[in-house]
């Protein structure tokens, strides 16, 4: 058997502040960097809207709930395992933050008490091959 330093009330407050209940749980622990700012001119054209960044079109998407893209959503359905997501879940403002969380660290929570870990987002230099 292994015990927490601090017992069972620091193992509780610990897993309540990981906990990503909102896009404001995991905003501190987001690094949003620019590379391509040719990728977010072409975002803030389609959004129309010219003031957008990178950084704020990645925390908009986070503190939105629900499915972006409906069709393209039912299309893509097909292919996700049903036990793995509850999509039910899907609406709810907890969701997108704790799937990024999840695609990039293999967990749906974050460790508050840890100071610097965090996840780094980027756009990407569009990869051109010639030949």
């Amino acid at each position: 058997m292994k015990y927490v330093e601090g017992g069972s009330e620091f193992l509780l407050s610990m897993l309540w502040t990981s906990n990503l209940s909102s896009s404001s749980d995991l905003e501190p622990h987001l690094n949003i960097k620019t590379f391509n700012f040719d990728v977010t001119h072409q975002l803030s054209l389609a959004l129309s809207d010219s003031n957008l960044t990178f950084s704020s079109i990645i925390i908009q998407f986070l503190r939105e709930s629900g499915v972006p893209c409906p069709h393209l959503f039912m299309e893509a359905n097909n292919y996700f395992i049903a036990d793995l997501v509850d999509l039910g879940l899907i609406d709810c403002p907890f969701f997108r933050p704790k799937i990024l969380a999840w695609a990039v660290t293999g967990s749906t929570s974050v460790n508050a008490n840890l100071d610097g870990e965090e996840i780094s987002v980027c756009d990407i230099q569009p990869f051109v091959t010639q030949y």
